[in-house]
């Protein structure tokens, strides 16, 4: 199983930092890991609450 290339995963990580500053103002963070072909994308607020705000393949 081949894991996506750092560029993958960096584009990733921006475009749901921007999406959450318009679409999500309460959150603080958004995190972006991925294992295998997967990425997973968590929220955190203010407070440090994490959850889970998607799960899929990594293509962009």
């Amino acid at each position: 199983m081949a894991k996506p290339p750092d560029s993958t995963k960096t584009f990733l990580a921006q475009r749901r930092s921007a999406r959450a500053r318009t679409a999500w103002p309460r959150l603080t963070a958004v995190h972006v890991r991925c294992r295998g072909t997967f990425v997973y994308v968590d929220g955190e607020l203010l407070g440090g609450e994490r959850f889970s705000l998607a799960l899929g393949p990594a293509h962009a």
